[in-house]
């Protein structure tokens, strides 16, 4: 655990250092930290080995690579690992890191008012450790954003290219892909919360009907309505996080929002993210489809920070920051396989 916390000690004190304005030696140190940390990392993670065993077998043979169960974009990444360069699995995780924290930071560094205090709560809340379990999916999203973004500022082409990018990556993409851009594109105004919430209650109810028999029948998803994926508690602990969040931080300071598009953009994502969070309570593998909407979380909440005028309040802001900290080290501690950490220099 003591590499998590030297990490989180680092970060913490760069995050004071970042600005909205340019990028500068402070934003390049804590991109390489997190680029390092996560890409030196050995058989940390629930996927790790399972895909290394794939890459390992890996043939070059094109029905492998269109069949493989690792999308075609994925499979043709470690086909260009393995049989163009020549290298091992390990430069597969290194570049998996490094695009999904290059591309994931910057998505933050242009949205957020408080970019060093966002990718902090966005650490905090378990987003980075996330990408040590589904790194592929990690890696999907972080295209999912610079397509979005790119859609935003009118590049269309370069919008779609890092769609179709993401989605041969990892097809669960097409969901996000498709409701960020109809919220872009067509809703304008802020959605309120309880319409969201009690559809995803319907979910529940009839949960059985609407998701468990038809999953089921799906050749190659039928695995995830197995009672393998049923919530524990630490999925209840992070369902009533987020509500937390979303009730103190956001809801009571939405207001104080800047009245634009871009911020309501913001907010419409992460209500639907709240919403599908709260379907983790009958499968936890929801957290997959959320992502993509509550990784907004972490840049609504930093402006909430100056909102409520933390900076000036001492101890509303040791107790904001001590609580981001335990949560980081319970979420870390608790999900996913990544403790002990070890790395491919052996390190620790």
């Amino acid at each position: 655990m003591i590499p998590y916390i030297i990490f989180y000690f680092i970060i913490f004190l760069l995050s004071f250092k970042i600005k909205k304005e340019k990028y500068t030696v402070y934003d390049f140190l804590l991109l390489t930290i997190m680029i390092g940390f996560s890409g030196i990392r050995y058989g940390i993670g629930t996927d790790y080995v399972s895909y290394e065993g794939v890459f390992n077998y890996f043939s070059s043979d094109s029905i492998t690579l269109m069949q493989g169960r690792t999308g075609i974009g994925f499979s043709y990444l470690m086909y260009f690992v393995k049989y163009i360069l020549h290298m091992n699995f390990q430069f597969v995780i290194v570049l998996c890191s490094f695009f999904t924290n290059l591309l994931i930071y910057r998505f933050i560094k242009r949205n957020s008012e408080q970019p060093g205090r966002a990718i902090l709560i966005y650490i905090s809340l378990g987003f980075y450790t996330l990408s040590f379990n589904m790194f592929r999916q990690m890696l999907s999203i972080a295209f999912i954003l610079t397509g979005f973004e790119s859609l935003k500022r009118g590049k269309k082409i370069f919008a779609i290219i890092f769609y179709l990018i993401a989605f041969f990556i990892h097809s669960s993409a097409i969901i996000a892909i498709i409701v960020l851009t109809c919220l872009y594109l067509f809703i304008k105004k802020r959605f309120k919360l309880w319409p969201i919430l009690a559809g995803a209650t319907i979910f529940l109810v009839f949960y059985n009907t609407l998701y468990y028999n038809i999953l089921s029948n799906f050749d190659g998803f039928e695995i995830y309505a197995t009672k393998e994926y049923l919530p524990g508690v630490g999925t209840y602990i992070n369902v009533a996080v987020y509500f937390v969040l979303y009730i103190i931080f956001i809801h009571f300071t939405k207001k104080n929002f800047k009245n634009t598009e871009e911020k309501n953009l913001q907010l419409n994502a992460a209500a639907i993210g709240l919403g599908i969070v709260t379907l983790e309570l009958k499968n936890f593998l929801f957290v997959r489809i959320a992502t993509p909407f509550i990784i907004f979380f972490p840049i609504l909440i930093a402006e909430s920070y100056e909102i409520y005028n933390f900076r000036k309040k001492r101890l509303e802001s040791l107790i904001f920051y001590l609580c981001l900290f335990v949560y980081f080290l319970v979420y870390t501690n608790s999900f996913g396989e990544v403790v002990p950490y070890t790395t491919v220099l052996g390190l620790f």
